[in-house]
């Protein structure tokens, strides 16, 4: 385990960016330490909205809500069981609201997705095996059609009155297009929070080098990472959530 650390920590330290070893619980430490980091970060960058793009049942906006951000929130889902209960969780939230159903991308028009077993890692992209191997929740299961916008097209209504945004983006793979469909709005999106996986876990998918590289030519620095899928049989770390800043 210390070995395959190590080269990931020479890979990074290559991009600028350097991470320690510490003893972890995943769930814990996403649940505490990087919701907390979350919402001081949304707090120093005056924060007003955040655009939570692959929301599934909006389990990231009520972590945010309760770790304490008190600004709007805007969740967008294309599945449509997993937005249907995104519909019912925001109604006990007035700054928070679900956007009609639609999966976010590079282009307008509508796009098949494929429905994982856990719902929560369905993909456009083809699932690999090997990462079923790992976690076979992530089998598909099915598919279905949904319309597929660029943020720019979608998000405006609710950015109309917003002064500084923030960007999550958990889509399983397809990070790179999300991005390159929002660059009309980038003016306004001071940080940006999104999944970096180490190897391969869906066909096609942007790896963590090139991802922090393009980051940095749109003017943004990872000044975070939080362990987030780890081989449980080698210990081998596969992916990371990672925190951008401008």
């Amino acid at each position: 385990m210390y070995k395959i650390f190590e080269i990931i920590r020479r890979m990074i330290r290559r991009l600028g960016i350097d991470i320690v070893r510490v003893p972890y619980n995943i769930n814990e430490l996403r649940s505490r330490d990087q919701f907390a980091t979350f919402v001081k970060i949304l707090s120093k960058y005056n924060i007003d909205l955040v655009l939570d793009v692959g929301a599934n049942t909006g389990q990231y906006a009520m972590a945010l809500i309760e770790a304490g951000y008190k600004g709007k929130i805007v969740s967008f889902e294309p599945l449509s069981n997993a937005h249907r209960q995104l519909l019912i969780n925001t109604r006990s939230y007035p700054n928070w609201k679900a956007a009609e159903r639609c999966a976010i991308g590079d282009f307008d028009g509508e796009i098949e997705i494929n429905i994982s077993q856990n719902l929560a890692s369905s993909s456009i992209l083809p699932v690999l095996a090997s990462t079923v191997s790992l976690e076979p929740a992530v089998e598909y299961t099915g598919s279905e059609k949904v319309n597929i916008f660029k943020l720019s097209t979608v998000a405006r209504s609710y950015m109309e009155s917003a002064k500084s945004v923030y960007l999550k983006i958990d889509v399983q793979g397809v990070e790179d297009k999300v991005i390159e469909g929002a660059l009309e709005l980038l003016p306004v999106i001071k940080g940006m929070a999104m999944e970096l996986s180490m190897v391969p876990l869906y066909d096609g998918q942007v790896l963590i080098e090139e991802m922090i590289s393009r980051m940095r030519k749109l003017g943004y620095v990872c000044c975070d990472l939080f362990p987030a899928f780890v081989d449980q049989k080698t210990g081998k770390l596969l992916q990371v959530d990672g925190i951008f800043v401008k």
